[in-house]
């Protein structure tokens, strides 16, 4: 395991990886510290001098001491389906690393798909389960035909667009500081207005002004008032859905429908392979929505700690 600073080392990597998440890209460690003090530490791992998989650690220090360090969806690995030994390894090394409290507590929420066997393999490795949580999410591949992508949404989902597009719902695609605030005033009231927590404004202001050429405010228009919004962030060859939202014309209009599906043509123009849908619930309503857009789901193993 070695430390890398470079930053065109870091981003040439990450275009090799497999399977990328947003929360392992170089501008959203960037924006960690930024906004909420979070130190980023990236780190390659090798085997026969070549490098099978990259993680970025954000740690917090008090008085230059780690107390603890976080994790969130990573390793990532090179290539698409490294081996078990590989896997087993970079586990290993990681674990190895935050033995007997030498750099504070380690919570890890690992890349790794949840099956027996990764389950197994953190188990014997020394992490313990954290909470029970798991993400969950869908990814559309964006690598296909416009036409196929849309023939394979759910029938009722389907209708619900075409019903959106023929009430005359427009779009607007921005990244504008004005439009992202606007963006950013509608999140703060939605996650008021629901009583949820999600991304802080903080957080969001400071991840458009690490990249703003990769960051997009989409607005569903009616009558050129905006109805509904969401923020999509490329990184990489992906892209991923972040935050949302819809005001009450907005909902009876299909304004989500159209929105979605706006995300996935305005980012197979930009050039991505995949389009992740953000974490749901199979349970909630608002899964169930993604869901019927017949993208790849997965799930990953959970959160993890290691002490």
């Amino acid at each position: 395991m070695r430390l890398i600073s470079s930053q065109d080392e870091w981003e040439n990597l990450y275009q090799q990886c497999g399977k990328q998440h947003l929360s392992q890209s170089w501008a959203f460690g960037e924006a960690k510290r930024r906004a909420e003090n979070w130190h980023p530490r990236r780190v390659a791992f090798e085997y026969a001098r070549k490098v099978v998989a990259i993680c970025m650690i954000l740690e917090k220090r008090v008085c230059g001491v780690r107390v603890v360090s976080r994790i969130n969806k990573g390793p990532l690995f090179i290539g698409l389906s490294p081996s078990r030994q590989i896997c087993r390894d970079v586990i290993s090394n990681l674990r190895n690393e935050w033995k007997y409290l030498i750099h504070g507590v380690l919570l890890i929420a690992p890349s790794l798909e949840s099956n027996a066997e990764q389950l197994e393999m953190l188990a014997n490795s020394g992490f313990h389960k954290w909470t029970r949580f798991r993400w969950r999410s869908s990814l559309i591949d964006l690598r296909r035909d416009e036409s196929d992508i849309r023939k394979a949404l759910k029938q009722k989902w389907r209708y619900n667009l075409h019903l959106a597009e023929k009430k005359g719902l427009a779009l607007n695609v921005a990244s504008a500081k004005e439009d992202v605030e606007w963006m950013l005033e509608r999140h703060r009231e939605n996650m008021a207005t629901k009583r949820f927590k999600g991304p802080s404004p903080e957080l969001l202001r400071a991840l458009y002004h690490e990249k703003p050429e990769h960051f997009f405010v989409l607005q569903a228009l009616f009558e050129n008032q905006p109805v509904g919004g969401m923020i999509l962030v490329k990184h990489g060859y992906s892209a991923e859905y972040y935050v949302g939202w819809f005001g009450p014309s907005g909902r009876k209009l299909n304004a989500g429908n159209f929105l979605f599906w706006k995300a996935v043509v305005a980012m197979k123009e930009q050039g991505c392979r995949w389009l992740d849908l953000g974490g749901y619930s199979i349970d909630d309503r608002y899964g169930r929505f993604k869901r019927e857009m017949n993208g790849e789901e997965y799930q990953l193993c959970g959160e993890y700690i290691c002490i």
